[in-house]
C-alpha cells in the first residue's frame, strides 16, 4: 500500500509519517524535503525565498524517483542539509517495503497517479502551523520568532493558498485533528 501525505508547513506530515513507521513494520518513507533545490536556485519574492513553492523543489526528479522506487524496488535519494539549504549527495539507498509513505508539501499533486494510494491531507489551523514553525525554526535553526512570523504571513501562507491547499480537494481523507490520524490509520492500513 502507498500513503501520500500533504499539507501546510508544520501541519504534522513528518510526525504522522513517524507514527506510521513506529506503528507498522516494513515501512519506507520518501520525503519531498530531500528534493529541495540549492538555496540559490529557489525562487524569491520581495527578497524572501519561497521555500513552500512547488518551484523550490526538484519536483520532476522526485516524481521520477518515486516511480523508480515503485517499479525497481529501490532508488538512491538525495541527502539534503536544511541548515545550509544545499544538496550534498544522492547516495541514500531507499528500499521498497510493504508500505510506502510519500510525504511533503506537494505530494498529492505530484503523485496523483501513484497506484493503490491513500491520499491524506492535513488541514491544520494556520495559527497552529505558525506556532509549530516558530518553535521548530527558532530552536533548530536559531531564527528569530519575529522573522519566522513575517516570512509565514508574507510567503508561506500565499504559497499554501496557491499550491498546497488545492490538494485538499483531491485527498481521499482530510485530517483536522491528531486523534483522527490514529483512527484513520487503524481503519485503512493493514499490518
Amino acid at each position: 500500500m502507498n500513503i501520500v501525505i500533504a499539507g501546510c508547513t508544520c501541519s504534522g506530515k513528518t510526525t504522522l509519517t513517524r507514527e506510521i513507521i513506529n506503528e507498522y513494520t516494513f515501512v519506507s518513507s520518501m520525503p519531498q524535503d530531500k528534493y529541495f533545490k540549492d538555496l540559490n536556485n529557489i525562487p524569491k519574492h520581495k527578497g524572501r525565498y519561497l521555500m513552500d513553492s512547488i518551484n523550490a523543489f526538484e519536483y520532476n526528479e522526485y516524481q521520477q524517483d518515486c516511480l523508480t522506487l515503485l517499479s525497481d524496488g529501490k532508488v538512491n535519494i538525495p541527502r539534503y542539509d536544511l541548515t545550509q539549504n544545499k544538496r550534498l549527495t544522492k547516495d541514500l539507498l531507499l528500499l521498497k517495503k510493504n508500505l510506502i509513505v510519500f510525504e511533503g508539501l506537494h505530494t498529492i499533486k505530484l503523485l496523483s497517479e501513484i497506484p493503490d494510494a491513500l491520499k491524506i491531507f492535513l488541514s491544520v489551523d494556520l495559527d497552529e502551523c505558525l506556532r509549530r514553525r516558530i518553535e521548530r525554526d527558532s530552536k533548530k535553526y536559531g531564527v528569530e520568532p519575529k522573522k519566522i512570523e513575517e516570512y509565514f504571513y508574507e510567503c508561506a501562507i500565499p504559497m499554501y493558498r496557491e499550491y498546497i491547499e488545492p490538494q485538499k480537494e483531491k485527498a481521499d481523507i482530510v485530517i483536522e485533528e491528531k486523534e483522527d490520524a490514529k483512527w484513520i490509520l487503524k481503519k485503512y492500513i493493514k499490518s
